[in-house]
C-alpha cells in the first residue's frame, strides 16, 4: 500500500481517506499552493524543452501530502487536539455549537502559532489562510450539491381544473433553497456521514406530502397556488402512475440546466374515454435547476454528475420493497406498462369529438368508434381495433425524417420506473407542430410534456438566482466513496485511470511542442485542417508535417559516415593554395563537429543542390524547409511550379464557380469579386495575425504578429525588393500565382527571416498544412448552396481538388528530394573511390622513386585500396547505444551494411512475408480437420 500511495502521488494522484474529509481538503489546498510540486501535464513545468518520451518516475515533492505523508499526518493530529479541545471546554454543547466553535479555531492563526507544526516548513499565516479557503470550498460543494438556487413554479387552481393551459414564465419562479435553507456540514463528519444528512435535509424541502388535514377545494374563486394534497391528486387522476418529464438545456459557454415537472392529464367532464391523451398536456409542478460549469481536468469531464448518481442510488435504496406494495399500487405499474405498449404498437386510443380548439387534425384522423372507458380498462385495454391507428399524411406533406415515431425500443420497464423516451422537438415552443403534416408520436400529451420539460429548463438561465453563479467546478461532491483519488485539489469521480492516460497523452503533446521544428505539427494541431487520422500513421506526408522527413541534414545525421566524405570532398576541391596555407585542416577531427558553427554550417551541412555561392552570407543550410521552398536546384524549381499550377488552377476553379453562381458571368469576364473570393482573403490575412503557440527560449509562448509578412500585395512586394529585402524572383511568383499568393498558399517571406518556431500555419503550407479557417468557410458556402436547393456536389469536388493539390505540392516536392538526395550519396561514394585511386596511385610512385620492393608495395596497394565504411543500420546502432559494441561492425563488399544486420534484415522481410500469408490464408476447415 505504501509503494502504491508513493507511485501515485508522485504524477499528482493523491489517494485519499473521506472517513477524514476535511484533512484530506486542507493538505490538497496546501499541495495546490506549493510551487515545487508540479504534477503530470502541468503548464508550470519550464524544463520541457531539454525532457525525452520518457515520462519518468514523477515529483517526490507530493509524497509529503499523500496519506503517509508528515503533513497530512500531522493535520489529522492537530485536527483531532481542537475537536477534543473544544468538546472537553463545554460537554454541553450541541453538534451545531461544536462545529461552529471548531470552525473558528480552524480560522484563527493563534492555533497554528500555539502547536508549531511545521516550524521553518509552513508558516502560521499561510496555514490560517488555507484553513480559511479550505473550510469556504467546503460549505460551496455542499451548497451546490443542495441544489442551492433551485427554483420551483406551481401551478395556480383556475389554470388546473379549466381547459385553459397556462405557461410558466420566468417571473413565475421562486427560489426554494437559498442561503436561508442551505445544508451546512459539519467538519468533524465523515463524507457519509454529511451526505446522508445532506439527503434528509433536502427530503424535508423537496417532498411532497399529503396532509389528511388540508381538504381539496374546488373554490377557484381565490386563485391561488396548487398545493400539496392538490398536486398529488391531479397527477393521479388518470389512473396510472404519475408522469414526470425530465429534460436539459445547455449554453455555448458550457452552463447546463436540468427541469423536472410534474404533469397531468387535461381530463374533462365530457370525455367518455382517454381522450386527454390528444390533448396538451398540463404542468403542475416545475422545479428547475442551472448547473455549475464543469472543470475539465485534461478533457475528462469532472463535475457533480457521478455526486447526483450515487445521491440518487443512496435515495432508490430506502424505497419500500416491491413485496410490500400495495395492491392498488402495483395494479397502477401494471396499467402503465399495458399503456406504453400500446402506444409502441401505434394503438392510440380514439379521441372524442370535443377536442380541444386547435387540434382539428385529430378528429378527422382518428377513429372514434370505441366505446371503451376507464371502468373497464384493464379488461379490455388488449382488445382495441387496430384500425384506430392514426392515418399517414399527404405524400405532399410527408417528411423524410425519423422523429415523429415511437416504438418498442422507447420505453424501459425498471421495475416500478417506467422510462418513456421521446424524440424532442416535434413542437414548437408555443405547442404548434413544427413540420406541418406530422403527427406527434407516440400523442399530443407525451410530446406536449416534453417540450413543457424543454421550455422550463430553457427558462432555467432567465431566472434570478443568487451569488453562486461564478461557481465552476466542484472539488469534493457529496456522496463520493470512501477511498478515491485526487488530482489537482479535485476528486476524480470519473476514474483516476482514465485522468492519468489522458494526462500522459497531454504531457507527451506538451513535450513535443517544446521541439522546435518537430514540435510544428503539435503546434499548429488546432489551425490544420486535416484531422490526425487522414494523415495517416507512417505516410511520406505524416512525416513531412512532423518535420522528419529526409533532407540533406536529416541524411548527415542518420548515416555520420556521409560528414567524413563531404568534408574529405570539400578539402580535395580547395586549392593548393589554401591547402598550404591551412594544413592544420586536412586532418580535422570531426567527432564534435556539430559543436563547431563554421565547420556545420558552411561545409558540412550547406546545402549540395544549390549553386555555388560567391558571399558565405549567401550559404543555406539544406533542412527540409530550404530544399522545399528556396533550394535553386532546376529540379526542384520545376516540381514547385508544376504543383503551384496546380494550386492556382484549382483555386481558380472555386472562384469560376462562385463567380457564376452569383453574377452569372465566369471569374475573368467579372470586374467584381465574389463573396467567397472576398472571404477567403480576408481570412488568409486574419489568420497570419492569429495568436497562435510558438517556441521561443526553450518555452512555449502565445504570440500574434501585429502586422502582415507572408501575405502581402503587390505594391509592397515591389518595395520589399527595391529595398533589397525580398529577391525578384518573388515578384514573379506573385505575377504568375496571384490567387495561391493571396491565400498564403505561396508566402513571400523571405529565408533569413523564415523561423519554422514561430511560424503561423501560412509560413508552412509547404508541410501539407491546410488552414483550418479556410476549410470552413468552404464547407460554410456549400452549406449555403444546399439551402438554396441547388446541388453542392460540384462545389464539394473542387474543395477536395484544392486540398488535394496542397496536400499532393509537398508529397511531390519531396519525391524529388528524395532522388537528388540518392544521386548525391552516390556520387559521394563515387568520388570517394575516385580520391582513393589517386591516393593508391601517388604512394605507388612514391615507392617506386624510393626503391622501394615491389612485394611492399603492391602489399601496401591491396591493404589501401578498400577504405572499410561503417555498418549504420538499425541493429548496429542499437548495440552500441546499449554498450555491447565499442564501434559499429565494418560493411560487407559492396553492401552499405554488415553481415549481421544483412541477416537480420532479411529476416524481418520473411516474418512480414509469413505473417501476410498467413492472414490470406482461406483454407476451409474442413480441410484441416485431422
Amino acid at each position: 500500500m505504501e509503494r502504491a500511495i508513493e507511485t501515485t502521488s508522485k504524477l499528482g494522484f493523491m489517494l485519499r481517506d473521506l472517513e477524514y474529509e476535511f484533512c484530506s481538503r486542507f493538505a490538497d489546498e496546501l499541495l495546490l499552493q506549493d510551487r515545487n510540486a508540479k504534477a503530470i501535464g502541468s503548464p508550470l513545468i519550464t524544463s520541457r524543452a531539454k525532457l525525452g518520451a520518457f515520462i519518468g518516475e514523477g515529483n517526490k515533492n507530493f509524497f509529503q501530502y499523500s496519506a503517509l505523508g508528515h503533513v497530512y499526518l500531522l493535520l489529522r493530529i492537530l485536527f483531532a487536539e481542537i475537536i477534543n479541545k473544544v468538546r472537553a471546554a463545554d460537554a454541553t454543547l450541541s453538534e451545531d455549537q461544536i462545529n461552529t466553535a471548531v470552525i473558528q479555531q480552524l480560522s484563527r492563526r493563534d492555533t497554528y502559532d500555539n502547536y508549531k507544526l511545521f516550524p521553518g516548513e509552513i508558516s502560521a499565516s499561510k496555514l490560517t489562510s488555507t484553513a480559511c479557503r479550505t473550510l469556504l470550498k467546503f460549505k460551496i460543494d455542499y451548497k451546490v450539491c443542495s441544489f442551492y438556487n433551485l427554483a420551483e413554479w406551481r401551478s395556480y387552481k383556475d389554470a388546473a381544473q379549466s381547459r385553459f393551459t397556462q405557461r410558466p414564465s420566468p417571473a413565475d419562479f421562486k427560489i426554494i433553497i437559498n442561503d436561508n435553507n442551505v445544508f451546512i456540514p459539519k467538519v468533524f463528519n465523515t463524507m457519509p456521514q454529511n451526505s446522508e444528512s445532506l439527503s434528509e435535509h433536502l427530503a424535508s424541502i423537496l417532498r411532497l406530502r399529503q396532509t389528511p388535514g388540508d381538504p381539496i377545494t374546488s373554490d377557484t374563486q381565490d386563485n391561488c397556488l396548487l398545493s400539496d394534497n392538490e398536486i398529488i391528486s391531479l397527477a393521479t387522476r388518470h389512473d396510472l402512475p404519475i408522469f414526470v418529464s425530465i429534460d436539459g438545456s445547455l449554453l455555448s459557454d458550457g452552463t447546463a440546466s436540468v427541469s423536472v415537472n410534474l404533469i397531468a392529464p387535461d381530463i374533462r367532464h365530457t370525455d367518455q374515454n382517454m381522450e386527454w391523451q390528444h390533448r396538451l398536456a398540463k404542468i403542475l409542478l416545475g422545479r428547475s435547476w442551472k448547473l455549475p460549469k464543469r472543470q475539465m481536468i485534461r478533457q475528462v469531464k469532472q463535475g457533480i454528475d457521478q455526486s447526483i448518481a450515487n445521491h440518487l442510488e443512496f435515495l432508490t435504496s430506502q424505497w419500500i420493497p416491491e413485496s410490500q406494495l400495495s395492491q392498488r399500487t402495483k395494479e397502477l405499474y401494471a396499467r402503465g406498462e399495458e399503456v406504453c405498449k400500446l402506444w409502441a404498437s401505434n394503438k392510440l386510443l380514439p379521441s372524442s369529438s370535443h377536442s380541444q380548439p386547435g387540434s382539428e387534425y385529430q378528429a378527422s384522423e382518428l377513429d372514434n368508434s370505441s366505446k371503451h372507458s376507464s371502468c373497464s380498462w384493464e379488461n379490455d385495454i388488449l382488445s382495441i381495433n387496430s384500425d384506430s391507428e392514426t392515418e399517414n399524411p399527404p405524400d405532399a406533406l410527408r417528411v423524410p425524417t425519423t422523429r415523429y415515431r415511437f416504438g418498442t425500443d422507447m420505453y424501459d420497464l425498471l421495475g416500478r420506473n417506467i422510462v418513456i423516451k421521446v424524440f424532442s422537438h416535434q413542437l414548437n415552443k408555443d405547442f404548434t407542430i413544427k413540420t406541418p403534416g406530422r403527427l406527434p408520436k407516440p400523442n399530443l400529451f407525451i410530446a406536449s410534456a416534453n417540450q413543457i420539460a424543454d421550455n422550463t429548463a430553457t427558462i432555467a438561465h432567465q431566472i434570478s438566482t443568487g451569488p453562486l453563479n461564478h461557481v465552476t467546478d466542484v472539488s469534493y461532491p457529496a456522496f463520493s466513496s470512501r477511498w478515491c483519488f485526487t488530482f489537482e485539489g479535485r476528486v476524480t469521480n470519473k476514474g483516476a485511470t482514465k485522468v492519468l492516460q489522458t494526462k500522459i497523452d497531454e504531457e507527451l503533446f506538451l513535450r513535443k511542442q517544446h521541439r522546435e521544428k518537430q514540435g510544428l505539427f503539435h503546434r499548429l494541431f488546432y489551425f490544420n485542417g486535416l484531422r490526425a487520422d487522414l494523415i495517416g500513421d507512417e505516410s511520406l506526408l505524416r512525416n513531412i508535417m512532423k518535420q522528419t522527413a529526409p533532407c540533406w541534414t536529416r541524411c548527415l545525421y542518420r548515416h555520420p559516415p556521409m560528414v567524413k566524405q563531404v568534408y574529405d570532398q570539400w578539402w580535395f576541391e580547395q586549392s593548393s593554395e589554401f591547402k598550404e596555407n591551412n594544413p592544420h585542416k586536412k586532418d580535422l577531427d570531426l567527432k564534435y563537429w556539430k559543436k563547431d558553427p563554421i565547420t556545420r554550417e558552411y561545409i558540412i551541412k550547406r546545402c549540395p543542390f544549390c549553386p555555388p555561392s560567391k558571399r558565405m552570407s549567401d550559404i543555406r543550410s539544406g533542412n527540409l524547409e530550404h530544399m522545399h521552398l528556396y533550394c535553386r536546384n532546376a529540379s526542384l524549381i520545376k516540381a514547385r511550379n508544376f504543383c503551384n499550377e496546380k494550386i492556382e488552377q484549382a483555386v481558380h476553379a472555386l472562384y469560376d464557380f462562385a463567380s457564376t453562381r452569383e453574377c452569372n458571368l465566369s471569374f475573368e469576364n467579372n470586374s467584381r469579386t465574389s463573396t467567397l473570393q472576398e472571404t477567403l482573403e480576408q481570412i488568409a490575412v486574419d489568420i497570419e495575425k492569429q495568436e497562435r503557440p510558438v517556441f521561443r527560449n526553450n518555452q512555449i509562448v502565445m504570440e500574434a504578429r501585429t502586422v502582415n509578412k507572408a501575405i502581402l500585395r503587390r505594391s509592397d512586394i515591389q518595395y520589399s525588393i527595391v529595398n533589397q529585402k525580398l529577391p525578384e524572383d518573388k515578384l514573379l511568383e506573385f505575377d504568375q500565382f496571384p490567387l495561391s499568393s493571396r491565400l498564403g498558399f505561396l508566402h513571400a517571406l523571405p529565408e533569413q527571416e523564415f523561423d519554422i518556431g514561430s511560424a503561423p500555419i501560412t509560413d508552412v503550407a509547404y508541410s501539407g498544412f491546410f488552414p483550418k479557417a479556410i476549410l470552413k468557410e468552404l464547407h460554410h458556402y456549400a452549406r449555403i448552396i444546399r439551402t438554396s436547393n441547388e446541388d453542392d456536389a460540384e462545389f464539394t469536388t473542387l474543395i477536395e481538388s484544392l486540398t488535394t493539390a496542397v496536400i499532393y505540392k509537398s508529397i511531390v516536392v519531396q519525391k524529388v528530394i528524395h532522388i537528388l538526395l540518392a544521386d548525391a550519396k552516390a556520387l559521394l561514394r563515387l568520388l570517394e573511390k575516385e580520391r582513393t585511386a589517386k591516393s593508391i596511385n601517388s604512394a605507388s610512385s612514391c615507392a617506386s622513386k624510393s626503391s622501394i620492393t615491389s612485394q611492399a608495395a603492391s602489399k601496401y596497394q591491396s591493404t589501401s585500396s578498400s577504405i572499410p565504411q561503417l555498418c549504420c543500420a538499425t541493429k548496429c546502432r542499437l548495440l552500441v547505444a546499449q554498450g555491447i559494441r565499442k564501434n559499429p561492425m565494418t560493411c560487407t563488399t559492396n553492401r552499405t551494411m554488415c553481415s549481421g544486420c544483412l541477416n537480420e534484415n532479411l529476416r524481418q522481410r520473411k516474418l512480414g512475408r509469413l505473417e501476410n500469408e498467413t492472414l490470406e490464408d482461406t483454407t476451409p476447415n474442413a480441410n484441416l480437420e485431422p
